[in-house]
């Protein structure tokens, strides 16, 4: 298992201002929420695996990005518990769609392998499901992560698939492609970006959500 840690140098909001947004109270949420984003061998939660693990965590006063990789199939069980004890002191999570697919298709991997769900009484911000509301309103025929990104000024990242980036592990995994690897840490870094951006875009308060709305009702 190969693992990552990098400071994110740009765009994450103050922990209060992330804690505000989610409109989360519970004993453990004060400064402690994670971002996190996985990327699977497909989109079966008993037949694909899950390779990589990313999330964004604020500790030591700055957002640090964590990504576990399993080098080989027979190592998701190890990255599922390194993402396990990581979560134990965390208060809440947020992702995008992560109620639908992210969480349900992780706790299938934890009762694959007998183990305990880190998920277990914290809450979930799930911002595709904050903002589902909202999409005829922002004029959306989709509501996938990189539409919302262009919504918040996001327009020169290039969007990898799901497909492309199995296609990159696998190179990896069979050729030990290093340039593979970095192109999976990198677009996994940028995913991180932009759920930023998206997040910002929740009803919980956020002044941009209503600069968006009124430069399209104008």
């Amino acid at each position: 298992m190969i693992v990552k840690k990098i400071p994110i140098l740009q765009g994450f909001p103050a922990p209060d201002t992330v804690n505000y947004l989610s409109n989360v109270k519970n004993e453990l949420s004060d400064n402690n929420a994670i971002f996190y984003d996985i990327e699977t061998t497909g989109l079966s939660r008993y037949t694909a695996s899950v390779y990589l693990i990313g999330a964004v965590h604020y500790e030591k006063n700055q957002w640090m990005l964590y990504q576990w990789m399993a080098e080989n199939e027979e190592e998701e069980a190890a990255v599922l518990q390194e993402f396990s004890v990581f979560l134990e002191n965390v208060g809440y999570t947020i992702q995008y769609n992560g109620n639908r697919f992210d969480q349900p298709f992780l706790e299938e991997r934890y009762r694959k392998y007998k183990m305990d769900s880190p998920f277990v009484e914290k809450p979930s911000v799930d911002i595709y499901q904050l903002l589902k509301p909202c999409q005829s309103l922002l004029k959306l025929t989709r509501m996938k992560q990189p539409d919302l990104e262009k919504i918040v000024g996001i327009h020169n990242r290039k969007y990898v698939d799901g497909g492309q980036c199995i296609r990159l592990y696998r190179n990896f995994i069979k050729k030990g492609s290093r340039k593979s690897l970095r192109k999976l840490w990198d677009i996994m870094k940028k995913i991180f970006w932009g759920l930023e951006k998206s997040f910002r875009c929740s009803p919980f308060g956020s002044f941009m959500m209503v600069n968006i709305i009124r430069s399209i009702v104008k």
